[in-house]
Protein backbone atom coordinates (compact mmCIF):
# COMPACT_ATOMS: atom_id res chain seq x y z
CA UNK A 1 0.00 0.00 0.00
CA UNK A 2 1.46 3.34 -1.03
CA UNK A 3 0.33 5.14 2.15
CA UNK A 4 2.31 2.97 4.55
CA UNK A 5 6.01 3.25 5.18
CA UNK A 6 8.45 0.42 5.80
CA UNK A 7 8.62 1.74 9.37
CA UNK A 8 4.88 1.14 9.75
CA UNK A 9 5.12 -2.42 8.46
CA UNK A 10 8.10 -3.06 10.73
CA UNK A 11 6.06 -1.78 13.64
CA UNK A 12 3.34 -4.32 12.80
CA UNK A 13 5.91 -7.14 13.03
CA UNK A 14 7.23 -5.77 16.31
CA UNK A 15 3.74 -5.52 17.82
CA UNK A 16 2.89 -9.07 16.72
CA UNK A 17 6.08 -10.36 18.35
CA UNK A 18 5.32 -8.44 21.56
CA UNK A 19 1.82 -9.92 21.71
CA UNK A 20 3.08 -13.47 21.25
CA UNK A 21 5.77 -13.00 23.89
CA UNK A 22 2.91 -12.52 26.37
CA UNK A 23 2.13 -16.21 25.80
CA UNK A 24 5.59 -17.52 26.72
CA UNK A 25 5.27 -20.28 29.34
CA UNK A 26 1.46 -20.12 29.12
CA UNK A 27 -0.65 -23.17 29.93
CA UNK A 28 -3.39 -22.25 27.45
CA UNK A 29 -3.04 -20.23 24.24
CA UNK A 30 -5.26 -19.23 21.33
CA UNK A 31 -5.73 -21.95 18.75
CA UNK A 32 -4.36 -21.35 15.26
CA UNK A 33 -7.95 -21.16 13.98
CA UNK A 34 -8.65 -18.27 16.38
CA UNK A 35 -5.79 -16.26 14.89
CA UNK A 36 -6.98 -17.09 11.37
CA UNK A 37 -10.44 -15.85 12.39
CA UNK A 38 -8.86 -12.66 13.74
CA UNK A 39 -7.17 -12.11 10.38
CA UNK A 40 -10.46 -12.72 8.55
CA UNK A 41 -12.21 -10.17 10.76
CA UNK A 42 -9.46 -7.61 10.17
CA UNK A 43 -9.65 -8.08 6.41
CA UNK A 44 -13.46 -7.89 6.34
CA UNK A 45 -13.77 -4.89 8.68
CA UNK A 46 -14.08 -1.33 7.44
CA UNK A 47 -13.27 0.29 10.78
CA UNK A 48 -10.60 -0.42 13.39
CA UNK A 49 -13.22 -0.18 16.15
CA UNK A 50 -14.95 -3.26 14.74
CA UNK A 51 -11.72 -5.23 15.09
CA UNK A 52 -11.20 -4.03 18.68
CA UNK A 53 -14.79 -4.95 19.53
CA UNK A 54 -14.24 -8.44 18.12
CA UNK A 55 -11.15 -8.92 20.32
CA UNK A 56 -13.10 -7.79 23.41
CA UNK A 57 -15.93 -10.15 22.48
CA UNK A 58 -13.47 -13.06 22.21
CA UNK A 59 -12.00 -12.23 25.62
CA UNK A 60 -15.49 -12.18 27.16
CA UNK A 61 -16.60 -15.53 25.79
CA UNK A 62 -17.11 -18.20 28.44
CA UNK A 63 -15.17 -21.43 28.68
CA UNK A 64 -12.77 -22.69 26.05
CA UNK A 65 -14.07 -20.25 23.43
CA UNK A 66 -12.44 -17.24 25.09
CA UNK A 67 -9.72 -18.98 27.04
CA UNK A 68 -6.97 -18.40 24.47
CA UNK A 69 -7.66 -14.66 24.32
CA UNK A 70 -7.51 -14.46 28.13
CA UNK A 71 -4.30 -16.52 28.28
CA UNK A 72 -1.22 -15.06 29.86
CA UNK A 73 2.26 -16.41 30.11
CA UNK A 74 5.09 -15.74 32.51
CA UNK A 75 8.47 -14.15 32.00
CA UNK A 76 11.60 -16.17 32.70
CA UNK A 77 11.60 -14.46 36.13
CA UNK A 78 8.11 -15.85 36.84
CA UNK A 79 6.27 -12.53 36.50
CA UNK A 80 2.85 -12.77 34.85
CA UNK A 81 2.51 -11.17 31.43
CA UNK A 82 -0.58 -9.29 30.36
CA UNK A 83 -3.43 -11.27 28.87
CA UNK A 84 -3.03 -12.01 25.17
CA UNK A 85 -6.24 -10.21 24.16
CA UNK A 86 -5.20 -7.15 26.17
CA UNK A 87 -1.83 -7.13 24.41
CA UNK A 88 -3.56 -7.33 20.99
CA UNK A 89 -5.99 -4.53 21.91
CA UNK A 90 -3.13 -2.37 23.19
CA UNK A 91 -1.23 -2.91 19.95
CA UNK A 92 -4.22 -1.88 17.86
CA UNK A 93 -5.11 1.02 20.16
CA UNK A 94 -1.72 2.62 20.26
CA UNK A 95 1.53 0.83 19.67
CA UNK A 96 0.90 0.41 15.96
CA UNK A 97 0.45 4.17 15.67
CA UNK A 98 4.16 4.76 16.15
CA UNK A 99 4.61 3.60 12.57
CA UNK A 100 2.11 6.09 11.15
CA UNK A 101 2.17 9.79 10.42
CA UNK A 102 -0.01 11.94 12.74
CA UNK A 103 -2.68 12.49 10.06
CA UNK A 104 -3.08 8.71 9.82
CA UNK A 105 -3.88 8.19 13.55
CA UNK A 106 -7.66 8.50 13.21
CA UNK A 107 -9.54 5.25 13.73
CA UNK A 108 -11.23 5.83 10.38
CA UNK A 109 -8.05 6.37 8.37
CA UNK A 110 -7.48 3.80 5.60
CA UNK A 111 -3.79 3.58 6.57
CA UNK A 112 -4.62 2.65 10.16
CA UNK A 113 -7.00 -0.04 9.00
CA UNK A 114 -4.43 -1.40 6.55
CA UNK A 115 -1.75 -1.43 9.26
CA UNK A 116 -4.09 -3.30 11.60
CA UNK A 117 -4.66 -5.86 8.85
CA UNK A 118 -0.91 -6.27 8.34
CA UNK A 119 -0.51 -6.70 12.11
CA UNK A 120 -3.22 -9.40 12.13
CA UNK A 121 -1.45 -11.26 9.30
CA UNK A 122 1.92 -11.09 11.04
CA UNK A 123 0.38 -12.23 14.32
CA UNK A 124 -1.21 -15.22 12.60
CA UNK A 125 2.03 -16.16 10.80
CA UNK A 126 4.22 -15.91 13.89
CA UNK A 127 1.66 -17.87 15.94
CA UNK A 128 1.78 -20.63 13.31
CA UNK A 129 5.60 -20.62 13.52
CA UNK A 130 5.53 -21.02 17.31
CA UNK A 131 2.80 -23.64 17.19
CA UNK A 132 4.83 -25.61 14.65
CA UNK A 133 7.90 -25.39 16.92
CA UNK A 134 6.27 -27.45 19.66
CA UNK A 135 7.88 -30.86 20.06
CA UNK A 136 5.78 -33.98 19.62
CA UNK A 137 4.68 -35.90 22.71
CA UNK A 138 5.37 -39.30 21.19
CA UNK A 139 7.79 -38.92 18.25
CA UNK A 140 7.33 -41.73 15.77
CA UNK A 141 4.13 -42.86 17.45
CA UNK A 142 0.94 -43.74 15.63
CA UNK A 143 -0.78 -40.54 16.73
CA UNK A 144 0.95 -37.21 16.24
CA UNK A 145 0.25 -35.01 19.24
CA UNK A 146 2.11 -31.86 20.24
CA UNK A 147 3.38 -30.89 23.68
CA UNK A 148 2.01 -27.72 25.32
CA UNK A 149 3.24 -24.26 24.36
CA UNK A 150 5.27 -24.05 27.55
CA UNK A 151 7.52 -26.71 25.96
CA UNK A 152 8.37 -24.64 22.89
CA UNK A 153 12.16 -24.57 22.59
CA UNK A 154 13.94 -21.42 23.69
CA UNK A 155 15.36 -20.95 20.17
CA UNK A 156 11.85 -20.31 18.82
CA UNK A 157 11.22 -17.66 21.46
CA UNK A 158 14.60 -16.09 20.72
CA UNK A 159 13.55 -15.80 17.06
CA UNK A 160 10.37 -13.96 18.10
CA UNK A 161 12.33 -11.73 20.47
CA UNK A 162 14.77 -10.83 17.67
CA UNK A 163 11.89 -9.76 15.40
CA UNK A 164 10.65 -7.50 18.15
CA UNK A 165 14.07 -5.87 18.42
CA UNK A 166 14.82 -5.65 14.67
CA UNK A 167 11.59 -3.82 13.96
CA UNK A 168 12.31 -0.98 16.39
Amino acid sequence: MAGLSAKAEGRAVQCAAECLLSLQNAEKVPETSQLKNFLEVAVASRDVRSIITWVLYQMGRKGDAGEGWRAQGKTSEGKECERFGDAVKKAIDGFLLRGLEPEQYKLSSPERLELTRIFAGQLSRLHTYLDGSRPEKNPGGAKSEKKPWKDIPDAAWVAIESLKKEAQ
